[in-house]
């Protein structure tokens, strides 16, 4: 039984290894010589200044109520990280990934996870106007995507927490 591979080792071997065949489609860079996540995050094109996510949300744009966008990221950690505030200056997060079969968001696309970072780890309440908020912006982005063959390099937020972690994911981008 020298050979023998643990449970732990070979679920954490395997969705690496998933998350770089993922990523390989998804971002159309050839991460199929990555073997871990090190070598993900280099494959990784990070800030990535201008995605048709870029030409769809603009700083300054009221998506919902008096919900306006206040920042959108580059590319941080395989996401778009939007910031928006209401006139009351109360805060929101969502961060924009790629759509998979294990959704975490609120809301998405065809292709994208709008995934609400309040720190919940998806187990807190959404409030409606949150929900309405996130709605309203997924309603821009699939009307874009399906008007653009252009694709964004994003992961999924599965992916982005196996190979950045959740410490990662909840710092802002500089």
């Amino acid at each position: 039984m020298a050979d023998s591979v643990s449970r732990r080792s070979f679920i954490q071997k395997t969705s690496t290894g998933a998350a770089a065949v993922v990523a390989a489609g998804t971002l159309g860079v050839n991460l199929a010589e990555a073997k871990d996540a090190q070598q993900i995050k280099a494959a990784l094109p990070e800030g990535t200044p201008q995605t048709w996510i870029h030409e769809t949300l603009n700083v300054g744009d009221v998506v919902h109520g008096s919900w306006a966008i206040q920042s959108v990221s580059p590319v941080f950690a395989g996401g778009i990280v939007l910031q928006l505030a209401d006139a009351d200056q109360n805060q929101l997060r969502i961060d924009v990934c790629q759509l998979d079969s294990s959704s975490n968001g609120v809301e998405s696309t065809g292709k994208c996870d709008l995934v609400l970072m309040n720190g919940g780890n998806g187990r807190k309440w959404t409030a409606r106007d949150h929900h309405l908020v996130v709605r309203a912006v997924s309603a821009r982005l699939d009307t874009a995507q399906n008007a653009t063959s252009k694709s964004a390099p994003l992961l999924s937020h599965r992916q982005r927490l196996e190979v950045f972690g959740a410490a990662k994911l909840a710092s802002n981008p500089a």
